[in-house]
């Protein structure tokens, strides 16, 4: 797969007295890679840690735009570099932090969040399926985060790995949801190992999350995201945008004393579901 290299700027500085202030500036200076980047939970999460102030790096399998901006270069508050590359390739993910490192520098903030899957069920599964999954879904984390170790910043950093409520629970998926574990345990294996360099590692674990993932089911089943929320207690499911605080969140000074947890954004769901339990007190 080829790379495609495209890098634009924002300018988000206000004047005050004569001087140009930054709005939110929570990651200034800060070099942040996001991949899977191109739409969903990962362009929500690159499109919030620009907008405080960090440079990105948006890598993605397919071509990327961010349409609503241009090309102005009089202030760099923050800069975007979209590169196209496959994450379960070892060469294109070494070509492409190559080239951004080239280009932005030292990094300060991974953010794994590449993934995917089309076996539903175990039936669905063969081992040229299985092995599809977890390389899209871990062996992906695997090879981006060793080729940015050498390229972190020596002040330290942040690894924020996207996981699922799939790797505690059975919600369908087997493969990508055996993927979702690995990586809790991965991420557990990171915290500790890198904290001598003040790398942190922490895990996101979504529940479910309006992407385009559900077109293809709302095709078939126009009140299927309907159904699906009457099982949260809250009764709806997350937008992208409610991803993206807590892995902003822990990618921040903020959570500089948090390493090696697995935050759940689910909706409650992990903790019961109250239509389970209606159905059964009215039985």
């Amino acid at each position: 797969m080829t790379e495609k290299t495209t890098l634009f700027i924002e300018t988000t500085l206000s004047q005050s007295g004569g001087r140009q202030v930054s709005v939110e500036a929570r990651f200034a200076n800060k070099v942040a890679l996001v991949t899977g980047s191109g739409a969903g939970i990962g362009l929500a999460t690159a499109r919030q840690l620009h907008r405080e102030g960090a440079i990105i790096i948006a890598i993605d399998r397919d071509e990327q735009t961010w349409p609503e901006h241009d090309d102005r270069s009089d202030a760099q508050v923050g800069s975007v570099l979209l590169l196209k590359a496959d994450v379960t390739c070892e060469r294109s993910v070494e070509r492409a932090i190559e080239r951004a490192v080239s280009q932005v520098g030292e990094i300060d903030i991974l953010v794994n969040n590449a993934g995917g899957s089309v076996a539903e069920t175990f039936r669905d599964i063969d081992l040229e399926v299985w092995r599809s999954e977890l390389e899209l879904n871990a062996t992906s984390q695997f090879l981006v985060t060793r080729a940015v170790l050498p390229h972190f910043s020596d002040a330290g950093g942040a690894i924020v790995n996207v996981s699922s409520i799939n790797a505690l629970m059975y919600f369908g998926n087997p493969a990508y949801s055996a993927a979702k574990a690995a990586i809790v345990s991965l991420t557990k294996s990171l915290a500790i190992e890198l904290a001598p360099k003040r790398i942190r590692a922490n895990a996101v674990l979504p529940g479910s999350v309006r992407t385009e993932a559900w077109d293809f089911r709302i095709a078939k089943n126009p009140d299927v995201i309907e159904r699906l929320a009457s099982w949260y207690p809250g009764g709806f499911i997350a937008d992208p945008d409610d991803i993206a605080p807590a892995i902003c969140f822990l990618a921040s000074n903020e959570a500089r004393f948090i390493t090696g947890s697995s935050l759940l954004v689910d909706g409650g769901i992990t903790a019961g579901t109250p239509k389970l339990v209606a159905d059964f007190l009215n039985a």
